[in-house]
C-alpha cells in the first residue's frame, strides 16, 4: 500500500545608550527615541547615523557597545547589509571581561548579519560555529532570532537532515525560557518531529509528536483562561499531526506498539501530580453553571474523498465547534494534515449535525444550554482496499 502525507514545511530589550565623548548627544538621543517609537524606518535611519559616528570615532567611550547596538538594530529591522560594518567594527574591539557585548555576542551578530545577506557554505559554517556554543546559554533576542531563522532556512531549502539538527539546537536553546518563548520553542519542536516523519517515516516521530502534543495539552490546561491564541493554534496543529502520523502507521499496519505508547502519552498528559495552577485562579474552579445533559443527534460520518483514496492519502482533521441553546453547531477546521485534502469532508459531516438537549428532570439543578469549544478529531485511514475514518 502506498499511503502518504503531503510534506509540510513548518515562521533584547531596549538599552538606553549613554552619550560618549566622541559620539554626539543628539545622535544617541535620536537612537533611543527611535527604539522607543516602534518605527522601523526611524530606527534604521537612527542606527545608520549612530553606526557612522561610532566607526568614525574608534576611540569613543563604549565604542563596541554602541556599534553592536547599531548593528543589531539594523539587522533585526531587515537591514543586515548595513549591519555588517558596525558588527565588524564591534567584533574588532576589545571589551572588558563580563561586560556587554561579550565576544560571543559580537561574533554571533557579525556571522548572522553576513549569513543573512549571503547564505553560502562559508557564512553558514561561520554562523553554525557561533551558535554551537550558545545552545545552553540564556536566550536573548539575538540568539533566538539566529537559531529560529537558521533552522527555517534549512526547512525552506529542503535540507531535512540539517533541519533536524538545527531545529533541535533551536528547541533546546529556547526550552530554557518556555514561558516567554513558547510559540517559537513549540514551532521548533514541531518542525523536528514533522521533518523526522517526512524524511524517515520513523515511529520515533510519532512518539515525539505525542510528547509535544501532551506537553501543549498540559500547558493549555494550566494557562490562564482563555489561553493565548498561539497556544490554542499550536495545540490543534500538534493534535492534527499526531492523528495524521497515527493514521499513516495504521494504514500501513505498522508500529502497533509505538501507537499504543503514543496514545498512553497523550492520555496521561494531565494528572493530579504533574501540574499546579496559579494562585489567582484554577481552571478546576466552577465559575459557570454546569452544562445541561445532551449529545449530538448522531455520529459524524465523513465520506473518504475519492481522489484522496485513489492517490493513497491519509491524514487528519481537527474540527472545533460551539453549541448554542437551539442545538446549532458552528464548526470550523482548527487544523488539518495534509491541509485541504480532507477538510471539506470532515466539515460537511459536522455541519449536518444538531445537538439534542435532554429534557431536565423536575428537580434537576440549574444548568446551561451552551458549550464552548467541542473538539472533534478525525483520522482518515486506508486499510487494504477499504477507506475508513476514525473519530475521537
Amino acid at each position: 500500500m502506498n499511503s502518504r502525507l503531503i510534506l509540510a514545511l513548518a515562521a533584547l530589550t531596549f538599552i538606553a545608550l549613554q552619550a560618549s565623548s566622541e559620539v554626539s548627544d543628539s545622535t544617541i538621543e535620536a537612537y533611543n527615541n527611535a527604539v522607543q517609537s516602534g518605527s522601523k524606518a526611524e530606527l534604521i535611519d537612527a542606527a545608520k547615523a549612530l553606526s557612522d559616528e561610532v566607526v568614525a570615532s574608534p576611540e569613543a567611550d563604549n565604542a563596541a557597545l554602541l556599534a553592536f547596538e547599531a548593528g543589531w538594530a539594523l539587522c533585526r529591522s531587515g537591514s543586515c547589509e548595513d549591519a555588517i560594518s558596525p558588527a565588524s567594527f564591534a567584533n574588532s574591539r576589545s571589551v572588558a571581561a563580563g561586560e556587554h557585548p561579550t565576544a560571543a555576542d559580537r561574533e554571533l551578530l557579525l556571522s548572522y548579519a553576513e549569513w543573512s545577506v549571503d547564505k553560502n557554505t562559508e557564512t553558514r559554517a561561520a554562523l553554525d560555529a557561533a551558535l554551537v556554543g550558545r545552545v545552553d546559554s540564556p536566550p536573548t533576542l539575538l540568539t533566538v532570532t539566529a537559531f529560529h531563522n537558521r533552522y527555517l532556512n534549512d526547512l525552506s531549502n529542503d535540507r531535512p537532515e540539517e533541519a533536524i539538527k538545527t531545529a533541535s539546537a533551536a528547541e533546546r536553546h529556547m526550552a530554557q525560557a518556555k514561558d516567554q518563548l513558547g510559540q517559537l520553542w513549540s514551532g521548533a519542536a514541531l518542525a523536528i518531529q514533522t521533518t523526522k516523519f517526512n524524511h524517515e517515516q520513523s515511529p520515533k516521530a510519532l512518539i515525539g509528536i505525542a510528547e509535544l502534543f501532551a506537553e501543549l495539552k498540559l500547558m493549555r490546561h494550566v494557562s490562564s483562561s482563555p489561553s493565548p491564541d498561539w497556544l490554542r493554534d499550536r495545540y490543534y496543529e500538534a493534535n492534527a499531526w499526531y492523528s495524521a502520523i497515527n493514521a499513516f502507521f495504521a494504514s500501513e499496519d505498522r508500529a502497533t506498539r509505538d501507537r499504543r505508547r503514543a496514545s498512553d502519552i497523550v492520555e496521561d498528559a494531565i494528572t493530579d501530580e504533574n501540574h499546579t495552577h496559579p494562585e489567582d485562579g484554577s481552571p478546576h474552579e466552577v465559575t459557570k453553571l454546569p452544562v445541561c445533559p445532551g449529545d449530538i443527534n448522531r455520529a459524524p460520518r465523513p465520506r473518504y474523498p475519492d481522489v484522496a483514496a485513489s492517490d493513497g492519502y491519509v491524514g487528519s482533521v481537527i474540527i472545533v465547534y460551539n453549541v448554542d441553546e437551539a442545538g446549532k453547531l458552528n464548526p470550523r477546521v482548527a487544523a488539518s494534515v495534509p491541509t485541504d485534502i480532507f477538510d471539506e469532508a470532515a466539515l460537511k459531516s459536522v455541519e449536518r449535525l444538531r445537538w439534542k438537549w435532554e429534557d431536565p428532570e423536575p428537580d434537576a439543578p440549574p444548568c446551561r444550554k451552551q458549550i464552548e469549544e467541542v473538539v472533534q478529531s478525525f483520522e482518515f485511514v486506508l486499510q487494504s482496499s477499504t477507506d475508513i475514518f476514525r473519530s475521537r
